[in-house]
């Protein structure tokens, strides 16, 4: 699997994910929090829930991540886009409303290890200029990634600190 995560500017960053038959390009702003919600979507599932959601937001739309574990290891990736006039109402739209960009299925720790990697990568390889620390997705969610980290190596969750 191949999770490219790139600081493109000072608002923005691009991802380029391909597993299996699928591959999209994403554009998300860095005014939301949009690394963060992805693993703590991932957490979601290490933590027994069967699916999970995330939204990514971009001008002039929204991606809407719906991951769902399936039996042993796997978990199954949906990605789908909607347009500007869907996005202020993207909790009320099915994804049947949006494009579906991505679908595949694979090892869950597969996964999770190519996000861990390339969040790493990508904030690693940012631009000092383009990191502000009022831009949420610009500051690398390193206790995600620890936790991650830790689950991949021992099956196990790490409690967030109180």
């Amino acid at each position: 699997m191949i999770f490219d995560y790139s600081i493109t500017g000072p608002a923005w960053a691009s991802v380029h994910i391909e597993w299996g038959a699928s591959a999209t390009d994403i554009v998300v702003e860095l005014l939301t929090d949009a690394p963060r919600n992805l693993l703590e979507a991932i957490i979601l599932l290490i933590d027994g829930a069967e699916e999970s959601t995330c939204e990514w937001a971009y001008e002039p739309g929204e991606t809407r991540w719906r991951l769902r574990r399936l039996e042993n290891d796997l978990v199954e990736v949906r990605i789908v886009k909607f347009a500007l006039s869907e996005f202020h109402a993207e909790r009320l739209l099915s994804d049947g409303s949006g494009q579906l960009v991505f679908v595949t299925s694979g090892s869950f720790s597969e996964f999770i290890a190519a996000i861990v990697d390339g969040l790493r990568r990508g904030f690693a390889e940012a631009n000092a200029e383009y990191v502000e620390e009022d831009a949420p997705g610009s500051v690398l969610p390193e206790f995600y990634l620890t936790n991650l980290t830790t689950w991949i190596r021992d099956r196990r969750v790490v409690t967030p600190p109180a």
